[in-house]
């Protein structure tokens, strides 16, 4: 079994979230999952967390709490000077160009599945926000779903990168943020618009996958540098955590591992203390055990069978090539065809409108929607 290092967390398993791809079919999936965005991930058969730590996301939904949404500091003055988005402002910024966008292009059913990811965040729902999200509560205007979009986005998964921006353990980009803005709010309805909503790079809710990273943040710390903490986006950016990914990962003391690294969050879910270790390159050591995490580099695969890391399959594979192996890595990527990962593992067939279907990377038209292959309808029109 491989899993992926993904140093920004989400998971790439085969049923892993979306972020990539079509990023419209998040939405529309709804409790079927934020399942696909192309061929969804590169290893791992049922969405194992990213970066060999697969229990690790039940860990740290706690933690750090809600009062990362604040701060100012350094990214404030100097994004206003540039002419980009201030980092006291990130997070208002982000929600009134999300909600622009919503009620300008989607409908009642598009905007209530555009917060599934948000209403299904365990973070969100220990502080009672799943209550005025759907399916329990519609948001039916603009202005207040800017406020209570601005409130989450500043806890997670934002809440952590603009707090360590504020301290100077990460570096926060104004006139990316900026540019994020402005192709969420100029884009046309339809497919653009649920590009931009979706896109992980910017103000997407899910993390970008594999090697992609936020744009609008980055991390700078390396090997010895000390006071790395967990960020709360995503399973993979908790254990890279403030560390540099191409470079280094959070190593976190514990009591029941002298000298080795564990898991971000203790069993009450509190941040543990950590320095940045030296990531493991193609074919050297890496591990997931609970008290030993040996982490790749990012965008690599630990092979938890031989215990080393390696590059995930990316060669182009042709319709009726096998895609999957039965020990569920992906050997490669389907072109112009689908990876049926829970059936033959073979390339197969893009299917045409009225095609039964579970997600949207097995249609031509990249919608699946009611269960068959469909011209996207999502966000064409409020």
């Amino acid at each position: 079994m491989m899993l992926a290092c993904s140093s920004s967390s989400e998971p790439t398993g085969a049923a892993g979230t979306a972020a990539g791809g079509q990023a419209g079919a998040a939405g529309q999936a709804g409790a079927a999952g934020q399942a696909t965005g192309g061929q969804g991930g590169t290893a791992g058969a049922a969405g194992e967390a990213t970066g060999g730590q697969a229990g690790a996301a039940g860990q740290a939904t706690g933690g750090q709490g809600g009062a990362a949404g604040a701060t100012g500091g350094q990214g404030g003055a100097a994004g206003q000077a540039a002419g980009g988005v201030p980092l006291d402002l990130f997070a208002s910024t982000a929600a009134d160009a999300i909600c622009g966008a919503l009620f300008r292009c989607c409908s009642q059913q598009n905007i209530d599945d555009y917060f599934f990811s948000y209403a299904n965040d365990q973070t969100l729902i220990d502080l009672g926000y799943d209550a005025q999200l759907p399916p329990k509560a519609a948001i039916t205007d603009e202005a207040s779903c800017s406020a209570l979009v601005a409130e989450m986005l500043a806890i997670v998964p934002f809440g952590d990168w603009n707090e360590q921006a504020g301290l100077g353990n990460v570096t926060y980009h104004p006139d990316v943020a900026k540019d994020c803005e402005e192709t969420l709010t100029n884009a046309t309805c339809g497919a653009e618009v649920s590009a931009a909503l979706y896109d992980a790079a910017c103000f997407g809710f899910s993390a970008p996958v594999g090697p992609k990273q936020r744009s609008t943040f980055s991390r700078t710390m390396g090997p010895g540098s000390t006071g790395c903490v967990p960020l709360r986006d995503g399973t993979g950016a908790r254990f890279y955590g403030t560390c540099d990914p191409l470079v280094a990962f959070c190593c976190y003391e514990s009591s029941a591992s002298p000298g080795g690294c564990a898991f971000p969050f203790d069993g009450d879910g509190n941040a543990r203390a950590g320095a940045c270790a030296p990531i493991a390159e193609e074919g050297q050591a890496c591990s997931g055990g609970l008290n030993s995490v040996q982490l790749c580099k990012t965008g690599l695969d630990c092979d938890y069978e031989e215990s080393v890391c390696v590059a995930p399959g990316t060669a182009p594979l042709q319709l009726g090539e096998d895609c999957m192996d039965a020990s569920f890595n992906l050997l490669g990527e389907c072109q112009d065809s689908w990876c049926d990962m829970l059936g033959t593992s073979k390339c197969e067939a893009l299917k045409s409108d009225g095609t039964s279907c579970t997600f949207s990377n097995e249609c031509e038209s990249a919608a699946c929607e009611g269960g068959a292959c469909t011209a996207s309808t999502y966000c064409v029109a409020p």
